[in-house]
């Protein structure tokens, strides 16, 4: 399997196959670990006071505990109260205290991280400058890049300007696209392995989705022939 993990789901992923799980080829993007003596204080303040709030069921406090520490301003956090869908982020607001779990407390494991002997791609976004991550150094995903990079034996490191932390799903998939055809060409094709490109037309697998509701998507097929059909030895 290829798998893409973003923010805390990069986290997520690079802890599946430290340990063990059958990953082929790994991507991540902005994973938000805190790196630097400036910040661990600030977060480790944020997980405590979350995990009070989240034992006394006071999930709006999460989130504004969330948001503040990321640099949200209380205007910001008002205006925001008045928003639809504020009442279903507060309803997601308990997942944060699960995001810091996954996050290692936001410590990078780099012990667990050395154990990786995937190649993995290391994206995120240039300077953050959004509003919502005023709180935060502008070099904040570029820190956590360049720690994971340094942890992980084999890794690839992109950066993509001008992007924010949601980033273009369109300009991601070509992002991913390249690196796993660039994986595939060094270790397949001197194996006698070749690879093509089809476009099937119809809903031929789960991307088609999708693809079809706007978000470009593709998927790498081990199983396909040439004229995209499969392989009846698979």
């Amino acid at each position: 399997a290829h798998v893409y993990g973003a923010s805390s789901g990069g986290a997520l992923v690079l802890e599946a196959a430290a340990a063990g799980s059958a990953i082929d080829k790994i991507a991540v993007w902005d994973t938000p670990y805190a790196i630097g003596d400036d910040l661990q204080p600030r977060f480790d303040q944020f997980i405590a006071d979350i995990n009070e709030a989240d034992k006394a069921g006071r999930d709006e406090e999460i989130l504004e505990l969330f948001m503040r520490l990321a640099g949200g301003p209380d205007a910001d956090i008002a205006a925001n109260k008045q928003h639809p869908l504020w009442a279903s982020s507060v309803a997601l607001a308990h997942t944060l205290v699960k995001d810091a779990a996954v996050l290692n407390g936001y410590k990078i494991p780099t012990n667990r991280l050395a154990r990786i002997t995937q190649s993995v791609l290391v994206t995120t976004e240039g300077p953050t400058t959004e509003p919502q991550f005023a709180g935060l150094p502008t070099d904040f995903f570029d820190r956590a890049a360049k720690a994971i990079t340094a942890a992980i034996p084999q890794t690839e490191r992109h950066t993509l300007d001008g992007q924010g932390h949601v980033v273009a799903p369109e300009l991601m998939a070509r992002v991913l696209k390249t690196f796993f055809n660039q994986l595939f060409d060094a270790y397949l094709v001197p194996l006698g392995y070749t690879r093509g490109t089809y476009t099937c037309g119809y809903g031929c697998s789960d991307h088609a989705s999708w693809t079809s509701a706007g978000y470009p998507a593709a998927m790498m097929f081990e199983a396909g022939t040439a004229g995209g059909g499969s392989n009846p030895n698979i």
